[in-house]
């Protein structure tokens, strides 16, 4: 499955553009199943040198991610330019017995830093983990 998104918006202030790609991939072999999607994305915004421009921020593109079990919608903001790579893993080994891992690596090409106060993260690449155990009685 693939995904492509492209936004053209016009402002007083001049232009603004971005585009993502996003291509998944699912493998099940029971009692596993795999589903991994990488996704490159670019909403930067050329900054113009005059002085009396205001400052522009990049677009934001919004994709549906799949996530673990029960927890809801799950839509990513993309803005800036970098990959972001996600794989998730749903392993029932029993009828009652579900375990489920998901692990995201976001690397930006256009920042040293991510986030802001107490969430600032140094460096370009932001790691998530989720981890759920169901069980069914």
């Amino acid at each position: 499955h693939t995904e492509v998104q492209y936004t053209h918006q016009h402002h007083d202030i001049g232009p603004k553009q971005g585009y993502a790609v996003a291509q998944d991939f699912v493998c099940k072999v029971r009692p596993i199943q795999l589903r991994a999607r990488i996704a490159y994305f670019n909403t930067t915004v050329q900054q113009e040198d005059k002085p009396n421009k205001k400052k522009r921020k990049s677009l934001p593109l919004h994709f549906y991610e799949h996530n673990v079990w029960r927890t809801g919608f799950n839509f990513r903001q993309y803005q800036g330019h970098g990959l972001r790579c996600c794989l998730l893993a749903c392993y029932k080994p029993l009828t009652t017995i579900r375990l489920e891992a998901k692990y995201v690596l976001t690397h930006y090409y256009d920042r040293d830093r991510i986030g802001q106060g107490l969430e600032e993260i140094k460096g370009a690449r932001k790691h998530e983990l989720t981890l759920q155990a169901i069980y069914k009685f």
